[in-house]
């Protein structure tokens, strides 16, 4: 089957959204300040990072991160409904927390753990080579910023191949954790570079956003939200699921 290039996804996006744009909006603005708002309430002592103050701040702010992955899982949720030109709503924001949350905040952390990973084998020497004195000042900074350079493809590699993760966990709830990595990685081969074009595409508008003061992000993160779900559909179209699933019922519900 013949893959939708980036304009056409696109295009459908912005048909889908057309009268739909209320709860999206609303919805991505809840996501985005709801886990901040509530880190607020935290003190922090940055005088003393490592003060009983303070490690309960990274702790709730762990927390709330997991949290904000269920809203966001809700917010994806919704693009999802959406293309399915299924009806929506504000509630449909916490849905995530009345349906297996375990699924989507283990498949969180096991994700973060993922991405973690990189760092934790690159960054460890360099830091220690300009902190320790080893080296001199440009040789120890010039180490840090190759180890980035290598790092941030990676993570980008990583990012690209599990990102189906937790649209899989909507759409399948019989998949385990790791079984919808597996698929992710499956699915996502070959089509690394098409979310990188598509994500590149939305540049000129995240400038925009950024000259609005933010405030265009309301209306671009859904458009870029709601392309990016539609590639996830145009790359499911042609496989069979099940093939995959290692045997695992497959429930279509939503």
């Amino acid at each position: 089957m013949t893959k939708r290039t980036s304009s056409e996804l696109k295009r459908l996006a912005r048909e889908f959204l057309t009268g739909n744009y209320a709860v999206p909006i609303l919805t991505t603005f809840l996501a985005s300040i709801l886990p901040g708002f509530c880190l607020s309430a935290f003190p922090f002592e940055q005088s003393n990072p490592l003060a009983a103050v303070s490690i309960i701040y990274f702790a709730a702010a762990f927390i709330l991160h997991l949290l904000g992955r269920l809203l966001t899982t809700g917010v994806v949720r919704i693009h999802l409904l959406i293309a399915k030109k299924q009806p929506v709503s504000l509630m449909d924001l916490f849905w995530a927390f009345r349906h297996q949350p375990d699924r989507y905040l283990l498949g969180a952390i096991l994700l973060d753990c993922v991405l973690l990973i990189p760092a934790v084998i690159f960054l460890p020497l360099p830091v220690f080579f300009i902190y320790s004195g080893r080296l001199n000042v440009r040789l120890s900074y010039l180490i840090f910023i190759l180890c980035i350079v290598i790092l941030l493809p990676i993570e980008l590699y990583l990012n690209y191949t599990y990102c189906l993760i937790f649209l899989l966990f909507i759409e399948y709830p019989s998949y385990k954790v790791l079984e919808a990595f597996k698929i992710s990685r499956s699915l996502m081969q070959g089509n690394r570079l098409r979310l990188l074009y598509i994500q590149l595409s939305f540049l000129g508008w995240c400038l925009l956003g950024l000259l609005s003061l933010g405030f265009g992000f309301l209306w671009i993160s859904p458009y870029i939200q709601q392309t990016c779900v539609n590639l996830y559909l145009d790359i499911t179209n042609g496989f069979s699921l099940s093939s995959h699933a290692l045997g695992t019922h497959i429930d279509t519900s939503i």
